[in-house]
């Protein structure tokens, strides 16, 4: 048997600027070769806490569990500093180890599926991937109840801070005994469900864990720094939203009766009056929306044009063929065709911003924003998600939002602190040199690695064979100069054209390039990419433009055909194909929506029952960009941490002088020290994200550039001084 130690801290109350808050105490379960199992609290209150903290460090454990890692080990750095090193290098040993990760990574390797969870009796459930749902599913114990009520010991260890353990209420020891001891079989359990998968399928499915519990750990670190909110600019936001969502500014909708105008309380019509001979007034009525007149009016809407398909729900008892629902996905396809959707799609933009954005902003009470701006905003993330990408999310406890999804103008209430600057640090074109680097390794060559390796923007050469094959006058003017051009003499014809006063067709194509290059790859259908070109770049497209820019782009990146092929050939997944079995006459290419795939990342993540377009764009796109960004960003998190690594934005005679404060994908937001130093702190992060990225993709050059700013702003550019220094770039005044 497995030697391994579990534990588990209980704290203060989580709260705004404390996400690993004082530690109250420390549950410890410890079991030997033998199976012997023994459990021990370290209290503050007893004085043996830091005793039990420095075992759990410096004890020789191959393995130390614990559910959700990053907290616990966030906590344990935070009231014990000096074990950090300590940490961090038993981390990426994969001795700290996380059953909440752990799991979520044999989903991914078994089903591909990390919304629902399988029980032991073939059941579905929806899943948190919480130590309850772990409980349920490997011990067959529910613990809902004490999980789930406020006033249980969970949320409430505070109350004991001062109380010897010995004086402890029953119910506070088990519940900690409970959560301790359970993690060891849920962890025996995860090894011997990975050995018979690894076995079965042939891979290593938690062979990333301790690169995953290394990021982990890094985003959590992160998040507990948090974001200055400027109040000023929120109050201004505000305002201007307010005064954008008024009625007068939709004056189709209010013609319709979709948004019924606010109603003022008037007198009773009789004449009727109160007791003290005031007169008697109808109830005032506010501002609403008619979600029955708006799905009648895109009813007929879709009767009289065919190109407008409504989206339905599922069908109930009383709506058998479903209702139609106008949801903000279904407004990114179609709302451009239709003055009144149009209309509606931006006051629900506002709304949303009103509703969402800014109160995220604020403070809380009783988990709702009271419409202060907060001090400090955290971002919180997700480790992982199905593509092997990270997510953002925002916390109902404390001030919290989606730091990965902001709306640019509510990123302009994020500011530095005082004496800091912000900074970001970002890839120039991550997704397209993991493909590049991936079509090396499947076929030897890439024609995108030779345009990324030449320096050519591949947006910029797309671009201009799209330019070329669409639009006469530029096609007729390169070959008046070229009779015979090569797809290099229309790249350089085409560059030429940036300057200002051709800019508005240059910047044209390339835009037409972006969808095209970052959404064709990923296996899209001419279709799909009509609703991706538009909700994700703005670019307008029918159907029959997008088969012809597929065309052409497969045309100019030759190895993306023998990359589809490669994807149907060897990415298959027989494990996850039972629902179509039955099938007759079974064509892979016709029927490829159905199918599922396979595949693993060069570092070792894999993915089950992908979809085809979640292999094509996994495989070469997001999950093998997101294995190498995350590393890099917890290579930076870590030389900010560790004064010996020699990097300039280590810790240093003032303290921290770096803090990442947001991870994007591709990108890292957040605060360094004003004091001269600040470009850098910058030039030092950037090389650490190339370096670690370039190992990845060492047949493809990899650049990242920064900037500084003193407002988080989404167009920010590097701006450098006649000593090539960087410097805070500030929006141009109009």
């Amino acid at each position: 048997m497995q030697k391994v130690l579990s534990f588990d801290f209980e704290t203060l109350p989580i709260r705004v600027g404390s996400l690993a808050p004082e530690a109250v105490c420390c549950g410890l379960a410890e079991r030997d070769e033998q199976g012997t199992t023994a459990f021990k609290i370290g209290h503050a209150g007893d004085g043996n806490l830091a005793s039990i903290v420095d075992f759990i460090v410096n004890s020789d454990y191959p393995v130390k569990i614990a559910h959700n890692l990053a907290f616990d080990l966030a906590v344990l750095v935070s009231n014990f500093p000096q074990y950090l090193p300590q940490v961090l290098d038993q981390l990426e040993k994969g001795i700290f180890r996380c059953t909440r990760l752990t799991e979520k990574m044999l989903a991914l390797a078994t089903s591909g599926n990390l919304n629902e969870m399988i029980l032991p009796n073939g059941q579905k459930k929806v899943t948190s991937f919480s130590l309850n749902d772990l409980s349920i599913k490997y011990l067959g114990e529910d613990r809902s109840s004490e999980k789930d009520d406020p006033a249980s010991w969970r949320t409430n260890y505070g109350e004991l801070k001062g109380l010897p353990v010995s004086q402890w209420p029953k119910e506070a020891t088990e519940y900690l005994l409970k959560d301790c001891i359970s993690l060891l079989p849920i962890h025996d359990v995860q090894q011997k469900t990975a050995n018979d998968l690894d076995t079965l399928k042939g891979i290593t499915s938690l062979r990333t864990l301790p690169e995953k519990c290394c990021v982990d750990f890094a985003l959590f670190i992160t998040s507990c720094r948090g974001l200055r909110v400027d109040p000023e600019q929120y109050h201004k936001l505000h305002k201007d939203i307010e005064e954008k969502t008024d009625i007068s500014n939709f004056r189709q909708l209010v013609d319709l009766g979709i948004v019924v105008p606010a109603k003022e309380g008037r007198p009773y019509a009789n004449g009727a009056l109160n007791a003290d001979g005031t007169p008697k007034m109808t109830a005032s009525t506010p501002e609403k929306l008619s979600k029955t007149t708006l799905i009648k009016y895109v009813e007929e809407l879709a009767k009289a044009n065919p190109n407008i398909v409504p989206l339905k729900t599922e069908a109930t008892e009383k709506y058998p063929e479903g209702q139609i629902s106008v949801k903000a996905e279904w407004l990114n396809d179609f709302a451009h065709m239709d003055s009144v959707l149009t209309e509606y799609q931006t006051r629900q933009g506002y709304q949303k911003m009103l509703t969402t954005e800014l109160p995220r902003l604020c403070c809380k009470v009783d988990g709702k924003s009271n419409g202060i701006p907060s001090p400090i905003v955290h971002p919180n993330f997700n480790a992982l998600v199905e593509t092997g990408r990270t997510s953002s999310f925002g916390s109902e406890l404390y001030p919290s939002l989606n730091g990965q999804n902001v709306d640019p103008e509510a990123r302009l209430c994020i500011i530095p602190r005082d004496g800091f600057v912000l900074f970001s640090c970002d890839y120039n074109q991550m997704e397209l040199i993991t493909l590049a680097q991936t079509h090396i390794r499947l076929f030897g060559k890439s024609k995108l690695a030779d345009l990324i390796n030449a320096g050519i923007d591949v947006h910029v050469y797309t671009g201009s064979q799209l330019a070329f094959n669409l639009h006469n006058d530029f096609k007729n003017w390169v070959l008046s100069m070229h009779p015979n051009p090569t797809a290099d003499d229309i790249y350089k014809c085409f560059k030429f054209l940036d300057k200002p006063e051709t800019s508005a067709f240059f910047k044209h194509f390339r835009t037409f390039a972006k969808p095209t290059n970052l959404g064709y790859p990923g296996g899209l259908g001419p279709k799909k990419f009509v609703t991706y070109a538009k909700s994700t770049y703005g670019v307008l497209v029918d159907i029959d433009m997008a088969t012809r820019l597929r065309e052409i782009w497969m045309a100019a990146i030759p190895e993306m055909e023998p990359y589809f092929d490669a994807i149907n050939r060897q990415y298959e997944d027989p494990y996850n194909v039972a629902f179509f079995e039955e099938e007759e006459d079974f064509d892979p290419k016709a029927n490829r929506a159905k199918r599922r795939y396979a595949y693993s990342t060069p570092g070792g993540l894999y993915r089950a029952g992908a979809t085809y377009c979640a292999a094509c764009n996994g495989l070469g796109l997001q999950s093998s960009s997101a294995e190498l960004a995350t590393k890099a960003f917890y290579s930076v998190l870590k030389a900010c941490l560790l004064p010996n690594l020699g990097y300039t934005i280590c810790v240093d005679s003032k303290g921290r002088n770096t803090y990442p404060q947001i991870f994007i994908h591709d990108e890292i937001v957040g605060e360094t020290r004003e004091d001269g130093y600040e470009s850098d702190r910058v030039v030092d992060i950037c090389r650490i994200m190339q370096s670690v990225f370039q190992l990845g993709t060492p047949d493809v050059r990899v650049n990242v550039q920064g900037c500084l700013m003193r407002r988080w702003y989404k167009d920010a550019k590097p701006i450098r001084s006649e000593s090539g220094r960087l410097q805070c770039w500030e929006p141009s005044v109009k």
